[in-house]
């Protein structure tokens, strides 16, 4: 997962990933009594780690391509039909909000 993408993910002050995706994994995982471990990389590195079977998941959208070499579930976990997030312009971490 990307290590720089606040608040879906990102490096926590002790080092280890945090965020969005970490809690949701661990949600969905946890009563099956699987411990996750999460790894910050680039993006496409991560697709790649599982596309060589070096990683054993990778959290994305399913695509044509990407269905080649991952498996996805028949219908999603959740789907978030919209967000809206509000700001002001003269927020200091406007450019970060427009980046997520």
């Amino acid at each position: 997962m990307a290590e720089t993408a606040p608040p879906v993910s990102f490096r926590a002050a002790g080092g280890q990933m945090a965020g969005m995706i970490v809690d949701g994994m661990n949600a969905v995982t946890a009563p099956l009594g699987w411990k996750l471990t999460f790894e910050g990389m680039p993006w496409a590195r991560s697709q790649e780690m599982v596309r060589q079977g070096q990683a054993d998941a990778h959290v994305t959208l399913a695509t044509p391509d990407r269905q080649h070499y991952m498996r996805f579930a028949r219908a999603p976990l959740f789907v978030r039909n919209s967000s809206v997030m509000h700001f002001s312009p003269r927020n200091p971490r406007a450019a970060e909000i427009r980046r997520i």
